[in-house]
């Protein structure tokens, strides 16, 4: 059974970016295994923002997929949308252009027939999280790790205090990040850390992702050197949250020799 790792935060937090990025690095630092980042936002279609760039025919609806009778390997599979140069990665999302009246509301039953796919098939699951969306709902309960992400401002500290329903500071799955979204501006970061219970990492403000996003080019790693050592925090505790020594999935591959 793999495990499903969700990602929530504030408002202009840099979520979407923190998931992607904390996937990408947990497919490099484990190598040889199956990876799935999925996204249900209605707001802003997580296939439209991550490959702005591909032609229509590559790109697939994860509410078409929903909206189906039958849940199928062979469906999952003509649904996921794979990323250059990077085998047994894909991402599972909606299309530009698509929002909540395009396709009807899956029910818990399509969420759950999805996922016994997904689980079959690729050894993580990180699910963007998106607040009142029936998928996002599910994945949170059966996560195995969450990770909540805040930017320095108050405006994060005021979700935060707002959220506490999302997932309780008690809940032993849950790892705080701080993301520094703005370069210019003062940003509080010691402040907004007293807030928090404890913080696992700050992720420091990137040129490069920032140009990533412009690009339409996420995926990539980026070439920020801080950046990068910061993130490689946080892969650690997501991968070995109590820090007893985790177990590497390199082998765990399906012996299906199941490749997207």
């Amino acid at each position: 059974m793999s495990d499903i790792v969700t990602v929530f935060g504030a408002p202009g937090s840099g979520q979407t970016s923190v998931a992607m990025k904390l996937a990408v690095e947990v497919y490099h630092e484990l190598r040889n295994v199956a990876i799935c980042f999925v996204s249900m936002d209605y707001e802003v279609p997580s296939i439209g923002l991550l490959f702005p760039n591909k032609k229509t025919s590559e790109i697939a609806s994860a509410a078409e997929l929903l909206d189906k009778t039958d849940m199928t390997t062979e469906h999952v599979l003509r649904s996921l949308v794979t990323v250059p140069n990077m085998k047994n990665f894909a991402c599972l999302g909606l299309k530009a252009g698509e929002n909540k009246y395009s396709y009807p509301i899956p029910d818990k039953q399509k969420v759950e027939a999805l996922f016994k796919v997904l689980q079959r098939d690729f050894n993580y699951i990180f699910v963007d999280y998106t607040p009142g969306e029936e998928l996002s709902r599910y994945a949170l309960t059966n996560s195995d790790r969450v990770i909540r992400v805040m930017s320095p401002d108050l405006k994060s500290i005021t979700w935060l205090t707002a959220s506490k329903h999302i997932c309780t500071d008690s809940d032993n799955r849950l790892l705080n990040v701080v993301n520094i979204t703005d370069k210019d501006s003062f940003l509080p970061t010691e402040e907004v850390c007293t807030h928090i219970k404890s913080v696992t990492t700050i992720l420091p403000y990137s040129r490069s992702i920032r140009q990533q996003m412009l690009d339409g080019e996420l995926w990539l790693r980026p070439s920020d050197k801080l950046y990068t050592k910061k993130i490689a925090v946080l892969v650690e505790k997501t991968l070995d949250p109590a820090g007893k020594g985790r177990d590497s999935r390199a082998e765990q591959i399906n012996e299906n020799g199941f490749a997207v």
